[in-house]
C-alpha cells in the first residue's frame, strides 16, 4: 500500500481528537451545486444566461434579467447506489428514496430602475447518507491512533484526559502499560499485526448546508450588468459512526471492540458573491463571478462509548466505558471559526433563435469554468487565550495545505424551447480535491436532462441528474504507519421539480 499521508496533528485537546480534521472541509466546499430545475437541467452552467433565481448563488448579475415579480419553490427526490471497497472487500448497497424542499425564493424588478432584487433559501449540500464498509486488516488497528496520543504521558493522563478515545481504551484494557514507572510505555491488546481483525464501519450522516441569499443585480449600460449577493450560510450536520474490530480466529485473547461516536456541528456565518456580465454583441453573454471566503461560526458537540472484551487478559469481561463519565457527565463541546475556500467562475452563454416569437425555436448554449482554492480553507480559534486550540488548528491548516489541492471544475449545457416547451441537457466535471496521486484518480461528474413548460404567468420544470461521486473515507489515522482507507463510489439519481409564478 502506498503511503497516503502521515498526519502530525498534535493531540492537544481532549475534545478535538474526533472533531475538526482536514476531511471536514469537503462538507463545506466539495459538493454538486444545486439550483432550480432549469439550472440543474443544464448541469449548473447557465450563470451567464441569468434570468433565474439561482443567479443569487452563482452570478448575481443575472438577477438583472428578471423583469417580473417571481415566486419559486422546488422539491427533490433522490436514490443512491454505493459500491465501496476496503482492503479488497467490496460492499454494495442502495439507499431508499429521500425527498426534501431544497429551494424557495422571490425576485422582482425595482421600480423605475434597471435593477432587480432577489431572496432565496437554497440547500447547496444534502448530508443525508449512510456509509458502510468492512475488511480484514493485519496491518493496523484504531488502537494505534490511541497509543500515539498516550506515549510520554503518565497513567493519570491516560485514565481521564482523553475521554473520547484513548482513555476509554485504557479503562477497557484495550491499551495497557507494558512497564512500570512514572511515564510507562503503552501497548495495545489487539493482535492486529499477527492474527489481524475484521474491521467494520457504519456511518450515518444527516443535515445540510443552506445558503440564505439576498442580492441585487442590474444593468449599468446596455452591455454591462453587475450584481452582488450577501450570503448567510447555515450548517446543520449530524453523524453517528460505529466502528468495530472483531477477532477472526479462536484465539483466547482479544475478542472484539465496538466504538460509537455521536458528533454534531451547527452554525452560521457570512459571505458575499459578486458578478458581472458583459454583452459584446446582443446574443453573447460573458460573465465573471467571485465567491468570497465565507466566515462560519461553528459549534461542535461529541460523545463516545467503547465496548470491548480482551479475553483471558481480563477474565473475558465485557466492558463498556462512556466519555460522559470522564467529562463531568457532559458531552464535549467546542466553538470555533471556519473560513471556506474562495471560488472564481468564468461563464459564457450564447442565445440563438427567434427570441420574440413564442412559437419559434430558440434557446441557448452555456458553459462555465470554476476555480476553487481548497488549500486556503482554514480553522480559527473562536476564543482568545486558547493556545492549545490555536496550535491544534495551525497543525490542521498546515495539513490541509499538503493534503488538498486547488481544483478546476467544468460545466456545459444547452436549452431548446418552442411554443413554451423547453428541453435541456448538460454535463459537469469536478476534479478530485486530493493532492495525493493515490486519491485523486477520479473526480465527480453530472449528466443532466431537463424538461419544462413556461406559460405566460406560471411555469413548471423537471430535471434529472445522474451523479457519480468518488471519494475516500479513513476509519482512523495514525502518523507512524501508512493510513488505510476505503474507496467510496456512488451513483445518485436526482429528480427535481420546480414551480414558479410570474406576474
Amino acid at each position: 500500500m502506498k503511503k497516503i499521508l502521515s498526519l502530525t496533528l498534535s493531540l492537544l485537546s481532549t475534545i478535538l481528537i474526533f472533531s475538526q480534521t482536514p476531511d471536514d472541509i469537503l462538507k463545506y466546499s466539495n459538493f454538486i451545486p444545486n439550483g432550480t430545475s432549469r439550472f440543474n437541467g443544464v448541469a449548473g452552467s447557465m450563470s451567464a444566461i441569468g434570468g433565474d433565481i439561482s443567479s443569487l448563488n452563482t452570478n448575481p448579475a443575472g438577477l438583472g434579467f428578471i423583469r417580473k415579480f417571481e415566486i419559486v419553490g422546488m422539491l427533490d427526490y433522490f436514490t443512491t447506489d454505493w459500491n465501496n471497497n476496503y482492503r479488497g472487500n467490496s460492499s454494495k448497497y442502495s439507499s431508499r428514496l429521500r425527498g426534501s424542499f431544497p429551494l424557495g425564493g422571490i425576485a422582482f424588478p425595482i421600480r423605475n430602475t434597471r435593477w432587480s432584487f432577489g431572496f432565496s433559501i437554497n440547500q447547496l449540500a444534502n448530508y443525508n447518507r449512510t456509509t458502510k464498509y468492512s475488511g480484514f486488516n493485519n496491518y493496523s488497528s484504531i488502537t494505534n491512533s490511541w497509543l500515539e496520543s498516550l506515549q510520554g504521558q503518565d497513567t493519570n493522563f491516560a485514565y481521564n484526559q482523553l475521554p473520547f478515545g484513548a482513555s476509554l481504551a485504557y479503562l477497557n484494557y484495550l491499551i495497557d502499560t507494558s512497564n512500570a514507572g512514572p511515564y510507562p510505555f503503552y501497548k495495545t491488546l489487539v493482535p492486529y499485526n499477527t492474527l489481524g481483525t475484521l474491521q467494520q464501519v457504519n456511518q450515518i450522516e444527516s443535515g445540510g448546508l443552506r445558503e440564505w441569499a439576498f442580492g441585487v443585480g442590474g444593468q449599468v449600460s446596455d452591455k454591462v450588468s453587475l450584481g452582488i449577493s450577501i450570503i448567510i450560510p447555515s450548517v446543520n450536520y449530524y453523524r453517528t459512526t460505529t466502528y468495530s474490530e472483531d477477532k477472526t480466529t479462536n484465539d483466547s485473547g482479544f475478542q472484539y471492540l465496538d466504538y460509537v461516536v455521536n458528533y454534531s456541528t451547527v452554525g452560521s456565518g457570512i459571505g458575499a458573491k459578486l458578478g458581472v456580465i458583459y454583452k459584446p454583441i446582443p446574443r453573447l453573454n460573458l460573465g465573471l463571478s467571485i465567491h468570497t471566503p465565507q466566515t462560519i461560526y461553528l459549534s461542535d458537540e461529541i460523545d463516545a462509548s467503547l465496548s470491548s472484551n480482551v479475553g483471558n487478559y481480563d477474565g473475558f469481561i465485557d466492558r463498556t466505558s462512556y466519555s460522559s463519565d470522564l467529562n463531568n457527565g457532559n458531552s464535549g463541546q467546542v466553538d470555533y471559526i471556519y473560513r471556506t475556500p474562495a471560488k472564481f467562475q468564468i461563464n459564457a452563454g450564447y442565445i440563438f433563435g427567434n427570441i420574440k416569437d413564442f412559437n419559434k425555436l430558440k434557446g441557448f448554449v452555456s458553459g462555465e469554468v470554476e476555480y476553487v482554492t481548497n488549500t486556503s480553507a482554514a480553522y480559527i480559534s473562536g476564543n482568545e487565550g486558547e493556545d492549545d486550540l490555536s496550535n491544534y488548528f495551525e497543525d490542521v491548516n498546515s495539513t490541509i495545505q499538503n493534503y488538498y489541492r486547488n481544483t478546476l471544475n467544468y460545466k456545459i449545457g444547452v436549452e431548446l424551447s418552442i411554443s413554451g416547451w423547453a428541453f435541456r441537457g448538460g454535463y459537469a466535471a469536478f476534479q478530485s480535491p486530493y493532492s495525493q496521486s493515490a486519491l485523486n484518480k477520479n473526480g465527480n461528474s453530472v449528466f443532466s436532462l431537463g424538461l419544462g413548460y413556461h406559460g405566460r404567468i406560471s411555469y413548471i420544470d423537471l430535471s434529472y441528474g445522474y451523479i457519480t461521486n468518488n471519494s475516500v473515507n479513513f476509519p482512523y489515522r495514525v502518523s507512524q504507519l501508512n493510513n488505510t482507507y476505503a474507496n467510496l463510489q456512488s451513483i445518485r439519481s436526482n429528480f427535481t421539480l420546480t414551480y414558479g409564478i410570474r406576474f
